[in-house]
């Protein structure tokens, strides 16, 4: 918890001195663009050194999969007695499909090994057998190919291959190491999720 109080204290100094930086160019090129532009900078700043900073997960934040095609809310239907900025904290168990991580849009896992697997197939040689095909059977495979890529792109379902890794190991939430925007999970079909946003201020 110290750790988590002295890294929110780095970010307030960091934000003051961008502050000051930025009201000293505003003096020095005048108002207008000059003065936007700072601050944008400024801002930006404190948007990339907040989002390297960890933080704890609250019902409502977002995760993504690498292999799914939008964001989605992470959820706690039941909360574990533990609330941060008036919403209930997250643990390492807050894992399960559908009941707290939902579905991530269109899933591209099956599809992407498919992609592999035939880019495999060009680089190596073809077979004796296959060099002697037919151009109908040829067609047949083609086809047979791709049916098996588009069934492959499916809805969404999170398999859980784990519990929420890289946790927060010295703070318990209902008796579970509690949830940091840096904990992810894998997926049985191949894909990471991570947390987007931590979902305390969303």
């Amino acid at each position: 918890m110290g750790e988590m109080v002295q890294q929110a204290a780095n970010l307030q100094q960091f934000a003051t001195g961008i502050q000051s930086a930025t009201q000293v160019m505003g003096g020095i090129m005048g108002g207008g663009i000059m003065q936007q532009a700072a601050q944008m900078c400024a801002l930006t700043a404190i948007n990339a050194m907040a989002a390297s900073m960890k933080s704890y997960v609250v019902h409502g934040a977002y995760t993504v999969c690498e292999c799914g095609s939008r964001p989605a809310r992470l959820i706690v239907p039941m909360s574990h007695g533990v609330y941060l900025r008036g919403k209930a904290q997250l643990n390492k168990l807050d894992c399960l499909p559908g009941k707290n991580v939902r579905s991530m849009g269109v899933c591209s896992a099956g599809y992407s090994s498919i992609c592999e697997e035939q880019e495999q197939a060009k680089n190596e040689k073809k077979s004796f057998s296959h060099s002697f095909m037919k151009s109908g059977e040829k067609q047949k495979a083609k086809e047979a190919q791709i049916n098996r890529a588009t069934s492959s792109v499916t809805i969404c379902t999170y398999m859980p291959l784990t519990a929420w890794l890289e946790t927060k190991e010295d703070v318990f939430v209902d008796g579970k190491e509690a949830l940091l925007n840096t904990s992810y999970l894998i997926c049985r079909k191949g894909g990471k999720v991570t947390i987007l946003d931590d979902g305390q201020y969303s």
